[in-house]
């Protein structure tokens, strides 16, 4: 049975029953696929949406066919790629740190806050706010 990714993940959700204390599976945390149209006037979700897209087009290339000075150009734009959105998820992840906007959500920390609205694990969320800091 083949289903689609997202089909797949929302049957999988559904089935998942997680115990009592724990954090249920992507809560809170509701992946962007594109597919939502963006509001007007929201600046964010646009530039988001419009990264999402140029990075599922990339996802798309094949890079078993590929010549040497190609290959070369796509594991270096995609390592180009990785580190930039490594700096902007540790520069959102300082400025959550500093200012603790979620608090008056039961978020007492930054890392709390990474952990279950991100689905990071532990030492992910906080090397984040180690590197931010």
């Amino acid at each position: 049975m083949n289903r689609a990714g997202a089909e797949y993940l929302e049957e999988w959700r559904a089935a998942v029953q997680p115990f009592p204390g724990s954090v249920p599976p992507f809560a809170g945390f509701v992946p962007v696929d594109g597919a939502d149209p963006v509001p007007d006037g929201d600046a964010v979700g646009a530039t988001i949406a419009s990264a999402i897209a140029a990075i599922t087009a990339l996802c798309a290339v094949d890079p078993s066919g590929a010549d040497p000075v190609a290959l070369a150009q796509l594991v270096e734009g995609v390592e180009q790629i990785r580190r930039v959105t490594d700096a902007a998820a540790t520069r959102v992840a300082g400025t959550i740190d500093t200012r603790n906007p979620f608090r008056p959500d039961g978020y007492f920390t930054a890392k709390t806050f990474l952990k279950q609205r991100c689905q990071l694990s532990g030492p992910e969320a906080y090397r984040r706010i180690q590197t931010a800091r």
